[in-house]
């Protein structure tokens, strides 16, 4: 009877050591990308010389801050916001972060792709002809999916080596009372 109470804990602690290793990486990886986004928009929506801005600087800004370049865009919508909720005579900063907003939406296929790649994607979009688009749209498309692909690859290798790590801390404790 008490070799079974043993394996159900052994094997409850397994599944919540699982568990935690596959969410804790994705879960706490978005909400410190999202925190830091926001406190950069806030810094940026309170500047007064706000006609500086373009979207490469953001970009240099989100990667000093360490944030991934795909939160571009809810950078944006967050700074708009602030403007929004604080709007004592900031039409035209509004105006201008909503333009930007929307030039940024404009080229959307291409906007998660890393910058390396985007420049070379934007160089061969200016020499390809219309009817070359549609090609470079594909391109586009499946160089977002590898590198979402590689993202969530590298998530799942953190999130293993931290279930391995919670499995073995488990079996030691587990072999140290069980003697």
């Amino acid at each position: 009877m008490n070799t079974m109470i043993e394996i159900i804990t052994y094997g409850s602690f397994l599944s919540i050591a699982v568990m935690l290793g596959l969410t804790l990486p994705f879960i706490t990886d978005e909400a410190y990308q999202q925190l830091k986004t926001k406190k950069l928009a806030k810094k940026i929506a309170d500047v007064k010389e706000y006609a500086q801005y373009d979207i490469s600087l953001l970009e240099i800004l989100l990667k000093s801050e360490r944030i991934n370049s795909k939160y571009l865009r809810y950078l944006l919508g967050k700074v708009i916001q602030h403007i929004h909720e604080d709007l004592s005579g900031n039409e035209e900063k509004l105006l201008f972060f909503k333009n930007m907003y929307e030039s940024y939406n404009k080229d959307e296929i291409y906007n998660d792709i890393s910058q390396p790649l985007l420049s070379q994607i934007k160089a061969l979009k200016s020499v390809l002809s219309s009817s070359e688009q549609p090609i470079l749209l594909n391109l586009a498309h499946n160089i977002k999916l590898l590198e979402n692909k590689a993202g969530f690859s590298k998530k799942l290798n953190l999130s293993l080596t931290i279930i391995s790590i919670l499995v073995t801390v488990g079996s030691i404790v587990y072999s140290y009372f069980s003697s």
